[in-house]
């Protein structure tokens, strides 16, 4: 008898500290786990090009631990409101999770929201409190720059909000948050694409912003906006002279170039591209450039004089 009320006495002990009841051990049940947590956001968001308005049908909670999935948890009955109760039980006895939370708006569209690690409680009586914001966005980071060869360029970025972390790669591929953090600006010494995202809990991540960052041996090129017309757009280097033309909008499937120069056998190229680079330009020598773009019976001519400067210079 002593035995069974020292063991009685053990097993209460044990199970006021874990807040579980004694019949779940006396009938080998393990406890579970539980995802409690209110969830409210906005009814309207910017994200970063246009405000969009939310009227959600449903939300899906993600759950989970360094790379394994815990849980999933859905309430398919918040019919429009601006907030909601999400709980479930977790496949395991866990302290904490990664979450994410997906709302579904009425017409099926999904916008997964990062929430970080959150804590996990045995029943659902305390739930947390979830405040879902906005989006984050890159605000500021070049989309295209030049330096010269031999040179350095710095790159700065920005992020929306304030406490949003960046996360980058130079390799072309894309960041994700195992990617290297921006702390500074980056230093570029050579031909490189740096793509970014900032994230940020409670906001959806941004989307991918994209910079492309030459090294110009003498060479710049910038692609201008569609026009009815081609345009030429001019960036001089040394003796170097970078000539695009813009595509019209009706594309063009032929292009022609002439480069006239006093003394000179005039040079013609013809390429399948709007861009041209002509090399061996002479300094301070005035040459007059005409393209001319074909689609089909149509044909479009541009004609620009360059100069080419005495020394290398900033480009556009």
């Amino acid at each position: 008898m002593r035995n069974r009320f020292w063991l009685f006495t053990i097993l209460g002990t044990v199970c006021l500290s874990l807040n579980i009841s004694c019949s779940d051990i006396l009938n080998f049940k393990l406890p579970n786990s539980v995802l409690a947590a209110n969830i409210s956001w906005p009814t309207a968001v910017f994200d970063g090009t246009l405000t969009k308005t939310i009227e959600v049908a449903t939300i899906t909670g993600t759950l989970s631990q360094d790379g394994t999935s815990l849980a999933t948890v859905v309430n398919d009955s918040v019919d429009g409101a601006s907030s909601a109760l999400l709980s479930g039980k977790v496949s395991q006895l866990k302290n904490s999770g990664d979450l994410r939370i997906t709302l579904t708006d009425t017409q099926g569209e999904e916008t997964t929201y990062r929430c970080g690690e959150v804590l996990l409680a045995n029943n659902d009586k305390n739930p947390i409190d979830i405040s879902l914001k906005g989006y984050s966005y890159i605000t500021s980071m070049p989309s295209s720059a030049s330096f010269s060869q031999g040179d350095t360029i710095d790159i700065s970025i920005g992020a929306y909000p304030s406490t949003a972390k960046v996360y980058f790669t130079t390799d072309g591929e894309v960041p994700t948050t195992a990617s290297t953090l921006y702390t500074g600006p980056i230093t570029i010494d050579e031909t490189t694409t740096v793509k970014a995202v900032a994230v940020c809990d409670g906001y959806v991540d941004s989307a991918i912003s994209t910079g492309i960052i030459k090294e110009n041996s003498g060479v710049s090129v910038e692609i201008p906006p569609l026009d009815t017309t081609p345009s030429i757009v001019t960036n001089d280097y040394k003796t170097f002279a970078a000539v695009l033309t813009g595509v019209t909008r009706t594309a063009a499937i032929g292009y022609t170039w002439y480069l006239f120069h006093s003394g000179d056998e005039t040079r013609i190229i013809t390429t399948e591209v709007g861009y041209i680079t002509f090399d061996n330009l002479e300094p301070s020598e005035s040459y007059r450039l005409v393209v001319k773009a074909t689609n089909g019976s149509q044909n479009f001519n541009k004609s620009q004089t360059l100069v080419i400067p005495e020394t290398s210079g900033a480009g556009k």
